[in-house]
């Protein structure tokens, strides 16, 4: 027996030592041995005929489980874009990838052989550069997305042998991505210095996108450098320097970011072809906080708890010269949430020491008039278009401090129906005291008058807007107002502005005070226009009333010369 186990020993020991030969030939030979068995293995895929996949090296090392693929270049074949509709819709999207280095451990953990998973320990890639290829026409989109509709409907489901991946640990470092419509040859989007870190990936092949949004997410940290998108039609712009997401705290904060026209004022509402506000934003910081990435792709409900912008700069510029466009009609804030095309529901957005100026060329004006809107704080609350959180929260609400024309403290409050779907809305506000004089920044360049004393005291004012029409109450208390007439369009001499300044000044009341009376709104809604002239020109009907009594009648008969004016023009076209 002894001698049995002892020749039992040597031919396993010389078993050991041909397995442990075989093996250190077939670690020295790996890379050969790989390279042959990848390229036999691809040549045999479908995708063979849409990429080419090449690399200088690569270094396969059976002891460690890893494999490491250098320069790795994925690109799309030119005979993939000449090619049948067939092939070429099924991948209306393609990508042109070059990676420095790919690299692979743990490969170990799957010499189980059970193959319904693949496990990995590391994956690693360095310094890649993406490019997402969009190659259809619009009408080809169309095509693509009937045809693969109808393979959905076509197509029984199988068993495959491989049903999901896990990784314990993904690694992207210093890389970059860029978007680029091949149909106008155009680079639309470009992000830089991109790093993502991921812990422990486990991903079934038939619910990839929901797992990495609601469990992998929580574990996924990433950082891009500076992002510049061009807006699809041209006229604008968007950078921004960093953006960094962290899962684990559930925040998404976005540093530097820009709203850049690609026109200078004066061309800008040409190039456009019709009236509309030219703007120009920055904002140093933007904080999305708590955002349920889970939820948005399991269920397609946007929700987020809290935004958050510091300190925000807006200039809005508007062009009267260049002809309106009378086709346009803007939606009330709520419908335009009843109106989006999925459930959202921000629960808060704080703007933080915000500062706006509105410009506005008028016709035959030598420099635009301006409102300045400085050190605003508000809060929209309740930005939401699903019925039962409005239900249990409430329906949206705006709050504003900000400080007009530089010396006037103003509080806003704009309350919305719970029924988004109406243009139902009330407001209200108040104003500290001020210096008239500040109005002249807008009336000097628009109206050809000038404030030359007087004192604003107070204001308040409370109204009920709706789909026709806005009515209140103002309470403006001001004295010693004086103003004079700059100019005048029909070309009256010196002497004759004189004598309209004296008689404007016989007209308008120069004090309300010590009891202030309180004026009528009344403005007509035009809804060719947003929600902000609707209430600019309700506060405007207002100080007439108070200034100018009995001037409401002549509001309403120039609004209706307007108004038969602009149908005049649109038959005319």
């Amino acid at each position: 027996m002894r001698k049995f186990f002892k020749v039992l020993g040597i031919i396993l020991a010389a078993l050991i030592v041909i397995i442990a030969g075989a093996l250190i030939y077939i670690n020295y030979n790996a890379e050969s041995i790989a390279d042959k068995m990848l390229t036999k293995y691809y040549q045999k895929q479908p995708i063979s005929q849409v990429y080419v996949i090449s690399y200088s090296d690569i270094n396969l090392d059976l002891w460690s489980a890893s494999v490491v693929f250098h320069d790795l270049k994925i690109k799309p074949l030119q005979s993939f874009f000449d090619g049948s509709d067939s092939l070429r819709y099924s991948h209306p999207v393609v990508f042109d990838a070059t990676i420095e280095k790919f690299a692979v451990n743990g490969l170990a953990r799957n010499l189980s052989f059970n193959l319904e998973k693949i496990h990995f320990g590391t994956v690693r890639i360095t310094n890649p550069h993406i490019v997402m290829i969009e190659h259809l026409s619009e009408a080809e989109k169309q095509a693509a997305k009937e045809q693969q509709n109808a393979q959905r409907a076509d197509t029984s489901s199988s068993d495959k042998n491989i049903k999901g991946i896990a990784i314990r640990r993904f690694i992207l470092t210093d890389g970059s991505f860029s978007r680029m419509l091949r149909t106008q040859n155009l680079e639309t989007l470009t992000v830089a210095d991109i790093d993502i870190a991921i812990r422990k990936i486990d991903v079934p092949f038939d619910k990839v996108t929901e797992t990495l949004a609601t469990d992998a997410f929580a574990r996924t940290e990433i950082h891009t450098g500076s992002i510049n998108y061009k807006l699809p039609k041209g006229f604008y712009e968007i950078s921004v320097q960093t953006i960094d997401i962290s899962g684990a705290d559930s925040l998404i904060t976005v540093a530097d970011l820009q709203l850049i026209p690609q026109y200078n004022k004066q061309e800008f509402g040409k190039k456009v072809g019709y009236q509309t506000d030219r703007m120009e934003l920055s904002a140093p910081k933007i904080e999305i906080r708590s955002f349920n990435l889970g939820k948005f792709v399991t269920n397609d409900t946007l929700h987020i708890r809290n935004i958050i912008i510091d300190e925000a700069k807006l200039v809005a510029y508007r062009d009267k010269n260049v002809a309106f466009d009378h086709s346009r009609r803007p939606k009330l804030p709520q419908q335009m949430l009843a109106a989006l095309p999925v459930p959202v529901d921000i629960e808060k957005v704080e703007v933080r020491n915000a500062n706006i100026l509105y410009q506005q060329l008028d016709p035959g004006a030598d420099a635009p008039g301006q409102v300045p809107i400085t050190r605003l704080y508000g809060t929209i609350y309740n930005a939401t278009n699903i019925p039962t959180v409005i239900s249990h929260r409430g329906a949206m609400m705006w709050d504003v401090q900000a400080v007009f024309f530089d010396d006037g403290k103003m509080k806003v409050e704009i309350m919305f129906p719970r029924n988004i779907q109406s243009a139902d809305f009330s407001f209200n506000a108040t104003m500290g005291p001020m210096p008239a004089t500040g109005f002249n920044q807008m009336i000097v360049p628009t109206v050809g008058a000038k404030v030359e004393e007087g004192t604003i005291n107070s204001l308040w004012l409370k109204a009920d807007a709706g789909n026709e029409s806005a009515a209140g109450q103002m309470v403006l208390n001001y004295a010693n107002l004086k103003v004079a007439l700059l100019k005048d369009n029909t070309g009256k001499s010196d002497d004759k502005k004189g004598l309209l300044s004296l008689l404007a000044n016989v007209v308008i009341n120069k004090t309300n005070q010590n009891p202030a009376d309180t004026a009528a709104m009344y403005f007509e809604r035009d809804k060719e226009r947003s929600i902000f002239n609707y209430l600019a020109k309700t506060v405007v009907s207002g100080l007439k009333a108070t200034m100018l009594p009995g001037n409401q009648n002549e509001d309403k008969k120039d609004r209706r010369t307007e108004r038969r004016e602009e149908r005049k023009a649109r038959r005319a076209k």
